[in-house]
């Protein structure tokens, strides 16, 4: 199998001009070995992350969430779609989480001084939990927080920049099984990967989540449409539509519109049906899965639907 090296892995702006680091057939698994969202400098847990420990924060936007890439996939064009399935995350042994207030929603709180600290845990990784302490484990849930192709003709940086051609997006969807479709701006796709997390809660409210290394298995193949208003995702129990924007309102109705329409087009129903379904399905969900204050991050929300009710 064709992989990009950890070393390698080390791409902080999603540049359409680079050169593929991979040309892989369409569907032909790839694996991309990425770094942790501080690029090893906190991995171990040991050090605090200051402004002193995590010098990447001083470049603006923050030189944070290294991936790996570009991929250039054949038979993806310019102008199109293409399917992205996660097949397999391994993770490290453990990853980190880390408060830093500048950008912690309650870092100025006066009645919550502990989100005004720098703190950070090591997070043990066994298979199927992810544990801090005794109290503090909970199912372990891996899943590729950055995962792009190249913007058509602008830099953005892998640690924000996000769009219908995806990015920095923390959507705990994606994870291994499911099939992203994105927007695809160039020959080949040119896709980008990195920023694994072994578990999130949805917003990844202090802004981090489970940091890890990882092996991330792709496999990727062009999809037939026309191009779409945000990323979707599909998964055995779910088909989800993102809407990426701020304020928080404008992503949910976003993200209701890009459902609505896809039940029209996908699967059969009438505008009428669908609209229906998203006022009254108990089942229908709003998942906010990324919520921060760094740097020009959007919200990114999720319009949620089972996917055995739209298929049949």
């Amino acid at each position: 199998m064709q992989r990009i090296s950890r070393d390698a892995a080390r791409v902080y702006g999603l540049d359409g001009s680079l050169p593929p680091a991979l040309r892989v057939a369409a569907g032909e698994p790839f694996l991309i070995e990425t770094n942790d969202a501080s690029t090893g400098l906190l991995t171990s847990g040991a050090k605090l992350p200051t402004p002193d420990n995590t010098p990447y924060t001083a470049d603006s936007p923050a030189k944070a969430n290294p991936v790996g890439g570009p991929v250039y996939v054949e038979g993806v064009a310019a102008g199109g779609r293409v399917a992205i399935e996660i097949v397999d995350i391994a993770l490290a042994p453990h990853g980190v989480t880390y408060n830093q207030p500048p950008i912690s929603p309650l870092g100025n709180a006066s009645d919550w001084p502990e989100a005004g600290e720098y703190f950070i845990h090591r997070v043990e990784h066994g298979e199927h939990e992810a544990r801090i302490s005794e109290r503090l484990r909970w199912p372990i849930w891996p899943m590729v927080g950055t995962l792009a192709c190249a913007p058509e003709w602008e830099v953005r940086s892998s640690g924000s920049g996000q769009g219908p051609w995806g990015g920095n997006l923390d959507v705990l969807d994606f994870r291994p099984g499911a099939r992203v479709t994105l927007n695809s701006y160039h020959e080949g796709g040119l896709i980008f990967a990195g920023d694994v997390h072994g578990c999130q809660g949805d917003t990844e409210y202090y802004g981090t989540a489970d940091e890890s290394e990882a092996d991330v298995t792709l496999r990727a193949w062009p999809e037939a449409g026309a191009m779409l208003p945000a990323p979707r995702v599909v998964t055995d129990e779910t088909i989800v539509a993102l809407g990426i924007a701020r304020p928080l309102e404008a992503a949910s109705h976003a993200a209701v519109r890009h459902l609505l329409d896809w039940l029209v087009e996908d699967y059969d129903f009438s505008r009428h049906e669908a609209y229906v379904t998203v006022g009254l399905h108990p089942e229908f969900r709003l998942r906010v899965y990324q919520m921060t204050s760094i740097d020009e991050l959007a919200f990114v929300v999720g319009a949620t639907l089972p996917r055995q009710f739209a298929e049949r």
